[in-house]
């Protein structure tokens, strides 16, 4: 795995798209592609439908990769505002606007939308538990993540940050998503879904409750969700 290069991000307004350079994602440092509208003019789809609807480059971005660009925004965010905080500007002002112009964006569909993801769970009882990042498309990964023929009781927030958005900094993923959804944030077990079967598929979106914004795990039962597009591109 290459070691992760500190660099800062850098924003950048096309037409149709926000483009991030500089985002750690997996141990690389990649670059996002960022749609400025919603995919579909808004219209709700499946899991499914969302991959079937890939006439486009635009791709549903997966819970570890969403994740990876709304932290890399935080932490300029903090940094933008220090900087305004200390200095009264920002000493690159068209960085300034271009930062807050995608930060302010993704923070109303975070306060208001539940989104979809690419990352599903799947188990069956003669198989272990299985994340499923960037399902159906090119690029899916698979990762076992519990043991054969059972599921695990004592399932953890930690483990829930861990395996839908791979990041083993639980703090750090509630405080993203308080900043920015401007709410209480907190994860679902991603097990409480998948008890109700022997086979079972949850996928994994992003939810809106009046009381706090949360990342959940969903039985699929042909749920739909708006989604954003992106494109990632690796080192």
């Amino acid at each position: 795995m290459k070691r992760q290069q500190r660099l800062e991000l850098q924003v950048e307004e096309l037409q149709d798209r926000y483009r991030l350079h500089n985002v750690p994602y997996l141990g690389e440092t990649c670059m996002y592609d960022v749609s400025k509208v919603l995919l579909d003019n808004g219209t709700s789809h499946t899991q499914e439908e969302w991959v079937q609807r890939r006439a486009d480059e635009w791709k549903v971005g997966s819970g570890p990769e969403q994740y990876a660009r709304d932290a890399a925004l935080y932490r300029q965010y903090l940094r933008y505002a220090q900087t305004m905080q200390r200095k009264g500007e920002h000493p690159d002002e068209v960085q300034g606007l271009f930062l807050l112009k995608v930060w302010d964006l993704l923070k109303a569909e975070r306060a208001k939308y539940p989104m979809m993801t690419s990352t599903r769970v799947e188990y069956n009882p003669e198989h272990a538990l299985v994340a499923v990042h960037n399902f159906g498309y090119e690029n899916e990964r698979r990762e076992e993540v519990g043991t054969t023929g059972m599921l695990p009781e004592t399932w953890r927030v930690d483990d829930t940050a861990e395996v839908l958005l791979e990041s083993e900094d639980y703090k750090e993923v509630i405080d993203v998503y308080t900043l920015m959804a401007n709410k209480p944030s907190f994860l679902w077990e991603v097990t409480k879904q998948l008890k109700d079967g022997p086979t079972a598929h949850a996928l994994v979106r992003t939810s809106n409750r009046g009381d706090g914004f949360g990342i959940s795990s969903h039985r699929l039962d042909d749920r739909a969700f708006q989604a954003r597009g992106m494109v990632v591109y690796r080192s």
